[in-house]
């Protein structure tokens, strides 16, 4: 990479137009000066032999009249023929910045760099992750989209330094195929795909086509590439989890692997960030008071189900089980719930099979009296932690349904109370955290210092661009390489006596073998990692770790998770007289707890001994 630096920087200061030329000319005048000053210390005569190198004899008489006359055709002949040679250097120059601005100059022995293929709303958070996550790599873009465009908007939101590490390729009329060679994949660090959905070329066609051409490039690595391949559509991505990729997509045409693939989507990277994941100290548990018995409850409350609203309903699925008897709630509000309904049970025929969530669909706007009724009355009722989360794709819609919720959802007076706020004004402070509320918002976080601390204590923005959208921590899959090797192993109850790390060179290459580590159980060790810090954040607030009684509950909560995780693949309970059938997706432990064998229930007790390991070890 540094042998590229000193063309780079030329590139990009030509690029920057008179600014660049002037730098230039005054780079090349005080050269001009400063060889003049040296000469003149070499050779004090050095005027003399000027006027010798140019053909006149100043010391003869008989043309010292016409000194000057003779100095200045010779240097008027001077300038005509170097004019000429200004002409055919300036035309060259005129060239190179027209190809570094319109993105066709290519650096071919770049190594250690991060390329990003593709131009969409994330691209630029995504940029800024990456140059976080490899503080010293090149950026390297190859999109569609006017590289000027690009570097206009890439200029007004990453930082300098950011934005200077960002080399933009146009990928021109022959298409993104082609311009793959110029790339240098071999020598890349990592990769991501993040092609818009078109009608010319839709995903994930185009992204499946594109993997098989990766491949195909690479060959000289001594390990496989990371690929991280973006899904817009939320249910697309969650209908390619079902389903195993070709080994061809992850092999070039020698036989040997080179890709290790992994799919992501903006949407589930927020739903992680709120449900999963955990957002830290800016966005709240949805079970925020602690559950030590069956009285309290948690209310999810999703308002539009577009793929936001989706990508929420669908991980609030699969870590919302929590240790106490009564039910997760989510309702679903949105004018065509009832048509979203059937495509949803078309999707997932097996979903009453996760019997410790109750689902709710909800014909209706979020400003109709009889919604705002029932809004009021889950507010109000003492057992309900209740969350709305309005995902209505238009930033501003989705603010002004927020701020015109029922007044007692963030005045209610039996939980409020009023205190000083910057002298002479007032805020509104909480007595209990009875109800929390998200808003999408495709802006970035400005807003939340204005909205949050006064009349409005418990709104959070969520679903920003930058940075969580585009969190390459989120694709981070050290925990469920881990998972998968253990389960591969069978050594969930070896916990406590097992060095995790120096298993983690074998687990990786299980990881990588396909035959052995198919796409679907990827995602499924993925989910369960989520799990594992839902079960943690719960050790953690309800201080009952050392209750035998709770963590006999965690473990069924282990097995609540997994059977929402296996339904959401369209696996089903074996019917009587049935076996166990993978390629089918039948299996015999889609039954209550309590019905489990006890080898089976030993099985989730190992899994929640994982996570208090890890949970003390400070490894999550």
């Amino acid at each position: 990479m540094s042998k590229l630096r000193p063309r780079l920087w030329l590139n990009r200061l030509l690029r920057n137009s008179m600014k660049g030329y002037v730098f230039l000319l005054a780079i090349a005048i005080i050269l001009l000066v400063g060889l003049v000053a040296v000469s003149s210390l070499i050779d004090r005569d050095v005027w003399w032999n000027a006027y010798y190198t140019l053909g006149i004899n100043p010391v003869d008489t008989s043309i010292h009249n016409h000194l000057w006359l003779y100095l200045l055709l010779g240097v008027c002949g001077a300038f005509v023929f170097g004019g000429l040679m200004v002409m055919v250097f300036t035309s060259g120059v005129e060239r190179s910045v027209e190809r570094v601005r319109d993105g066709q100059v290519r650096y071919h022995k770049m190594c250690g760099h991060v390329v990003i293929i593709g131009w969409t709303p994330i691209t630029v958070g995504l940029i800024e992750q990456v140059c976080r996550k490899h503080p010293h790599a090149q950026v390297l873009l190859l999109s569609h989209e006017h590289p000027a465009g690009i570097h206009a908007e890439l200029a007004a939101s990453l930082a300098f330094r950011d934005e200077r590490r960002t080399i933009v390729y146009a990928s021109g009329e022959s298409g993104i195929s082609m311009q793959l060679e110029s790339l240098c994949l071999n020598n890349a660090v990592e990769l991501y795909v993040a092609i818009d959905d078109t009608p010319a070329s839709p995903q994930p066609i185009a992204q499946l086509s594109l993997l098989e051409a990766i491949a195909n490039t690479i060959d000289k690595r001594q390990s496989p590439l990371r690929v991280n391949v973006m899904i817009d559509d939320i249910d697309t991505y969650n209908t390619l989890q079902r389903i195993d990729l070709p080994t061809g997509y992850y092999s070039n045409s020698n036989g040997c692997r080179t890709l290790d693939i992994r799919l992501f989507n903006f949407y589930e990277n927020w739903s992680r960030v709120l449900w999963g994941y955990g957002g830290g100290d800016r966005f709240a548990q949805l079970d925020f008071e602690p559950i030590e018995n069956g009285d309290k409850h948690v209310h999810l409350v999703i308002v539009g189900f577009g793929n936001m609203g989706r990508a929420l309903f669908y991980e609030a699925l699969r870590v919302c089980h929590y240790p106490t008897d009564s039910h997760t709630r989510i309702t679903v509000i949105d004018p065509q719930a009832a048509e979203l309904q059937l495509k949803l049970r078309a999707q997932m025929p097996f979903i009453d099979a996760i019997e410790d969530i109750e689902v709710d669909f909800i014909a209706d706007n979020i400003e109709s009296d009889a919604i705002r009724q029932k809004l009021e009355c889950w507010s109000d009722d003492d057992r309900t932690m209740l969350t709305i989360a309005i995902c209505i794709p238009t930033p501003a819609e989705a603010l002004r349904s927020a701020l015109n919720l029922p007044e007692t959802i963030f005045c209610n007076p039996r939980y409020m109370e009023l205190a000083p706020y910057k002298g002479t004004s007032q805020r509104l402070v909480s007595n209990s955290t009875r109800t929390h509320v998200l808003v999408q918002q495709a802006v970035l976080n400005a807003p939340n210092a204005i909205v949050e601390d006064r009349r409005y204590p418990h709104l959070q923005l969520f679903g920003t661009l930058i940075p969580e959208g585009a969190n390459v921590d989120l694709l981070d899959d050290k925990l469920a390489i881990a998972i998968n090797g253990l389960y591969h192993d069978n050594m969930f109850g070896q916990v406590q006596d097992i060095n995790i790390e120096e298993h983690m060179p074998r687990w990786t290459d299980l990881w990588f073998d396909t035959d052995i580590t198919p796409e679907s159980s990827k995602h499924a060790s993925r989910y369960q990692s989520d799990l594992f810090r839902s079960t943690i954040s719960i050790l953690k607030r309800h201080n009952l770790a050392d209750n035998a009684s709770f963590d006999e509950k965690l473990a069924e909560c282990e097995h609540r998770r997994w059977i929402a995780e296996r339904t959401l693949m369209n696996w089903r309970n074996v019917h009587t007289g049935e076996h166990r059938v993978d390629i089918l997706r039948r299996h015999d432990c889609i039954v209550p707890y309590d019905v489990l064998s006890e080898e089976e229930k030993q099985k989730d007790r190992d899994v929640i001994r994982l996570a208090q390991r890890l949970f003390s070890s400070g490894a999550v």
